[in-house]
């Protein structure tokens, strides 16, 4: 009947018995992995130079050109750790088995994870970095000047504040390095399950 010819033609096609036991299709878990740390990764990548970028505009007169824009090298190196394990995942899609499908996909989801992580991590201590650090301030009053003494009261709308850039330094990098370290942490795994 009609039954068994489709499951003849859908034999002659995918070259797998009709059997009740699903076959997953090793060519299909790759790509899924590739695509997954490439996706992940670069969202984490996004994520974090987002923030590095508020950071390098509001701090780069205070904290010269390489404080300010490192932290957005920092956070474009996840994706690159993505497109690393999808470039060594697409290589080896021929003549791939099951379960080296199944490792290339664990490998995507190690990296891609591990990097959305980081640069989520990476966008919230800069976000919190630039909160702190930029927080309006009072001016010193003049009565610490030597000029005239300010009276006790005063209205909030005639305070008068100053507003600073960020700070960057040594400090922030080795935070940021170690928060991307978790990226590199999933790159590590992920390689090791591609090998």
């Amino acid at each position: 009947g009609f039954g068994s010819k489709t499951s003849n033609t859908i034999e002659k096609n995918f070259g797998r018995s009709t059997t009740n036991n699903m076959v997953a299709d090793p060519q299909l878990l790759a790509g899924l992995g590739a695509a997954l740390s490439l996706f992940l990764s670069s969202v984490g990548a996004g994520f974090g130079s987002v923030h590095a970028g508020i950071f390098a505009l509001r701090s780069f007169d205070a904290a010269g050109w390489f404080f300010a824009f490192a932290p957005i090298a920092i956070a474009g190196v996840l994706s690159i750790y993505g497109i690393i394990v999808a470039v060594i995942t697409v290589g080896k899609m021929d003549g791939m088995t099951q379960a080296q499908g199944y490792k290339s996909l664990s490998a995507g989801l190690s990296v891609g994870l591990s990097c959305l992580a980081s640069g989520l991590a990476i966008g919230k201590f800069l976000e919190k970095h630039i909160a702190v650090e930029t927080r309006p301030r009072p001016l010193p009053s003049s009565q610490e000047q030597g000029g005239e003494t300010e009276p006790l009261l005063t209205s909030s709308t005639n305070r008068r504040e100053i507003i600073l850039a960020p700070r960057g330094g040594w400090g922030l990098l080795v935070v940021l390095v170690f928060i991307e370290a978790i990226g590199l942490y999933g790159l590590i795994v992920a390689l090791i399950l591609s090998a």
